[in-house]
């Protein structure tokens, strides 16, 4: 009987520690499984992140090149009418001309310009009398030296008046008929060498001397 007993209680023991033992594996198993979800959890969270980041990057650098590439189109723009701006200023005057705008005091000028252009030219001979008839060899010069100024198509310049400025000068009003702008024109004579212009407004309205 006491080896029975002996035996049994040994038995016993066992098993509590085969259980325990058991007990053991599982909780060990499901520490480890915690362990591996949470890393999970957080590896993929932190890869969220960077695939975030990653994107935010690439849209800040998209918007960076199409702000870039707006600011070109306008840079070149801005060229392209200045380009435009220059090319009507210099149709306006004749090549190879400074030119320099002036203040005025008349009500009627929109704008005024003073430049070195040369004389137009004279196949007449000295000593010279200004003739103001239409056909006259000065008033044929007198609007070559309007037309070189102005760059006025011919077709399109209208005489408006043309008449005595002072000793050996003119004063004309002419139209371009192409936009009509109205013109006011001062030239003075130079000996042997033909009219030339001294000045140029362009003003709102002809107002008949």
């Amino acid at each position: 009987m006491p080896n029975n007993k002996f035996g049994s209680r040994t038995e016993r023991q066992m098993k509590r520690r085969k259980n325990e033992r058991l007990l053991l594996s599982f909780v060990g198993v499901a520490v480890l499984f915690v362990i591996i979800l949470f890393i999970f959890i957080f590896t993929g969270k932190d890869e969220n992140k960077e695939t975030d980041n990653v994107k935010g990057d690439n849209t800040e650098n998209n918007i960076t090149t199409e702000d870039v590439g707006e600011t070109d189109e306008q840079v070149e723009t801005d060229d392209s009418e200045t380009e435009v701006d220059e090319s009507e200023e210099n149709d306006f005057f004749s090549d190879d001309v400074v030119i320099q705008q002036i203040d005025s005091n008349d009500s009627n000028v929109i704008e005024a310009f003073v430049g070195n252009w040369p004389p137009i030219g004279t196949i007449q001979e000295e000593p010279h009398t200004t003739e103001y008839d239409d056909d006259s060899q000065d008033r044929i010069e007198i609007r070559e030296a309007i037309l070189n100024v102005t760059n006025i198509k011919e077709d399109d310049l209208t005489e408006l008046w043309v008449g005595n400025g002072g000793d050996q000068k003119v004063i004309a009003n002419v139209e371009d008929r192409s936009n009509s702008d109205i013109y006011r024109i001062y030239l003075s004579w130079v000996e042997a060498e033909g009219w030339q212009v001294t000045l140029v407004e362009r003003i709102k309205e002809f107002k008949s001397p």
